[in-house]
């Protein structure tokens, strides 16, 4: 599904590679998030404040991980100039010196993000917000440098129906979207625990870039 080279990140130990240390970063990912999903929300919290949460959740859980979690990382471009968007998590890779690597971008939604026909109802993909359509045009999935990372991840809370039903939902909306194409599907992967799919899509800068899915029954 996605790139298998390895090539090492800077400033940091032989036999560390880049598809190596995302594996990590994405099993983490899958085993912490599924006991996220057993803790009590409050009626009240909105998708920043579930956010908020699975960051201090993967944080407390990642103290002997050769990485870290960092709330709403700004996505800079490669000339500097342009507004500088943020996306919600952004995971870093510890190294010995303070020139750390941004190597992994998640931006999360609700499903459902409003209600139907409503004008947010398919931001998940595409919209002003549009989760996966930020990493299309390169708004999100870029290292500190503003240069691209071609494996990024987005994560689904879901608020109503099940895993099946947005499965789907998100799959008409880009089967029926004339700009996107039908190998942008999600495609399932399995998982004992959570929600998880795998999809691919091409930048607006011709390059690939790789999302898996991470999806969340909330209570």
């Amino acid at each position: 599904m996605h790139n298998s080279q390895h090539i090492p990140y800077q400033n940091i130990p032989n036999g560390i590679s880049t598809s190596g240390i995302l594996d990590k970063v994405e099993n983490f990912l899958e085993t912490i998030l599924a006991s996220f999903s057993s803790l009590k929300l409050e009626p009240s919290d909105n998708e920043e404040d579930i956010t908020e949460k699975v960051f201090h959740h993967l944080q407390n859980k990642s103290k002997d991980a050769p990485f870290y979690f960092q709330p709403d990382p700004r996505q800079k471009t490669v000339s500097g100039k342009g507004h500088k968007k943020r996306v919600d998590l952004g995971v870093h890779l510890y190294v010995e010196d303070n020139d750390s690597e941004l190597i992994y971008c998640i931006e999360a939604k609700r499903l459902p993000t409003d209600k139907p026909n409503g004008v947010r109802e398919k931001e998940y993909v595409f919209g002003k917000g549009g989760g996966i359509e930020r990493f299309k045009t390169n708004a999100h999935g870029k290292n500190r440098k503003g240069e691209p990372i071609d494996r990024n991840g987005m994560i689904g809370y879901v608020q109503q129906n099940d895993f099946n039903h947005w499965h789907s939902i998100v799959n008409n909306w880009i089967e029926n979207n004339p700009d996107w194409g039908l190998e942008e599907t999600l495609k399932k992967s399995e998982s004992a625990s959570i929600g998880k799919y795998q999809s691919e899509h091409i930048r607006v800068s011709g390059d690939k870039v790789f999302l898996t899915h991470f999806w969340l029954k909330m209570n």
